[in-house]
């Protein structure tokens, strides 16, 4: 491989190839190495001996293009997963490469922050920098001047994004099993660029702007499945989530002018369990909210119940409670650990003090129910591909039988077939079982396929819990001031 002459396998060049193409990776905490956001955007600029004062410039520029300017002091551990992709994207701007590699970088970010990024790409495209991005979106790909298609290795296909429609009108089969679609293989022909992930919205949302005390108009008045629905009480407001047998129940005080909201996430008197999608832009708290559930996190005010006992009082049992609500992780290479898949898989019902027989016997069901074959159980779980790994991360968690189930965005870095076939095996999963399902996902379109309520978080708070068509539909107004972008939903259109 040749970057402008120079031979990537020649270790002399390397130095100097790295400071023509600069590189974002798939999971930017394999990137991020200080412990200020713009102390890391100022890494590489610093190795390349940039003169202070140009380097002051550059990171200012670089985090406003990235849209985390306004994080610059911050701790990039204490950042959401969007917001780390953002401070690993402006840290490569810095360096002001010739060429710009993006492996899958707007995967972690709701898709106005995808807009944005396509925006900053855009800009850069314009200003001479040349744009390589691995994407499982297919309206990203389309906005490209040419594609390359991988299969197995070596590339399949290649040209112009309208090479995705065939003269005869039918989109072309790409090895991900999903076709780009005319309308998307369309937009590469336009003069004016679409946003990135723009679609997604308006496949859900109405066009408008919804204020957050737009939860209580009228139109929402007995639908939302709450107990005492919202009120007020002396201008001091709690809110809380609780749940029914498989119960957690979240409750927070705040001062001021906030909502009070009883949040269900099964249905009371015997109705069938709940599978809860939860949406909201990046950094809006979705992780840290779903974090408390099983005492990952610890909250400073207020009460966590599950089955109506208080997760954190003295003397509580917090490990038997994590047996109950089961956590699969953004990123799943973090919880894998053991030498094969189907060790890890044991790992969780061998803590439960069960036998082997029956130990074996949950590792097998519950690698049925995500496709892991026998082979790959056999395989150390660091040798899988990324959604191998997710595979193996979520039946380690359904062989411990939780009665709830709580997955941070599963299929993000995903093709199009490996999302539908990991959230069609959840779906099976939660309607065989009858387990709760709360799904954290960027994706409007999964969200209105699969779930049957929708929890919307804004700026740390719960700004709307409903059905899912009232949340689609019924909003006076759609979710623009939440940090969407919004129409209507093929589902409910």
């Amino acid at each position: 491989m040749l970057v402008e002459g120079m031979d990537t396998r020649n270790e002399d060049h390397l130095y100097d190839v790295r400071q023509k193409v600069g590189m974002v990776f798939q999971n930017p905490d394999n990137q991020i190495v200080a412990t200020i956001v713009e102390e890391d955007v100022a890494f590489a600029p610093e190795n390349l001996g940039v003169p202070p004062k140009e380097i002051r410039t550059r990171i200012d520029e670089a985090m406003k293009l990235a849209g985390i300017y306004e994080k610059r002091d911050a701790a990039p551990y204490k950042l959401s997963g969007g917001q780390k992709q953002r401070v690993a994207i402006a840290g490569v701007i810095a360096m002001r490469p010739d060429c710009l590699v993006l492996d899958e970088s707007t995967a972690m970010l709701d898709p106005h922050g995808r807009a944005q990024v396509m925006n900053t790409i855009h800009q850069l495209r314009a200003a001479g920098i040349t744009i390589v991005s691995i994407t499982h979106y297919m309206e990203e790909a389309a906005q490209a001047d040419r594609v390359l298609v991988m299969s197995r290795g070596p590339h399949r296909d290649g040209g112009h994004p309208r090479a995705g429609v065939q003269p005869n009108g039918k989109a072309a089969q790409l090895p991900s099993g999903r076709a780009p679609g005319r309308r998307a293989a369309r937009c590469a022909s336009q003069d004016r660029h679409p946003h990135a992930g723009e679609r997604d919205y308006a496949r859900a949302l109405r066009r408008g702007a919804v204020q957050a005390a737009a939860v209580t108009h009228p139109s929402y008045a007995g639908t939302a499945p709450c107990a005492g629905g919202i009120r007020r009480e002396r201008n001091n407001y709690v809110r809380d989530y609780s749940c029914r047998k498989s119960e957690l129940h979240l409750q927070s005080g705040y001062a001021g002018r906030h909502h009070r909201a009883g949040q269900h996430f099964v249905q009371r008197g015997g109705g069938r369990r709940l599978f809860v999608g939860i949406i909201g832009s990046t950094g809006s708290g979705k992780s840290t909210l779903i974090s408390h559930f099983n005492g990952l996190n610890r909250p400073t005010s207020g009460r966590v119940l599950v089955d109506g006992k208080d997760l954190w009082e003295q003397g509580a049992d917090l490990r038997s409670f994590r047996f109950l609500v089961g956590l699969v992780m953004q990123y799943p290479e973090y919880q894998l650990f053991e030498e094969t898949c189907a060790k890890d898989i044991a790992y969780g019902p061998r803590n439960m003090g069960l036998d082997e027989a029956e130990v074996q016997r949950r590792v097998k069901e519950a690698a049925a129910f995500v496709g892991l074959t026998d082979e790959l159980l056999e395989k150390s779980p660091f040798e899988l591909s990324g959604g191998q790994k997710r595979r193996v991360a979520i039946a380690g968690v359904m062989a411990m039988h939780p009665r709830v189930l709580v997955l941070d965005e599963p299929a993000a870095g995903l093709d199009p077939e490996g999302r539908d076939t990991i959230l069609s095996q959840i779906k099976d999963y939660h309607e065989k079982t009858g387990i709760t399902v709360l799904l954290v996902s960027h994706s409007m379109e999964d969200i209105a396929k699969y779930a049957n309520r929708v929890l919307v978080m804004h700026r740390a708070r719960i700004a709307m819990y409903d059905t899912v068509e009232n949340v689609f539909l019924l909003a006076p107004r759609s979710c623009c001031s939440w940090g969407f972008r919004c129409r209507r939903s093929r589902r409910f259109s």
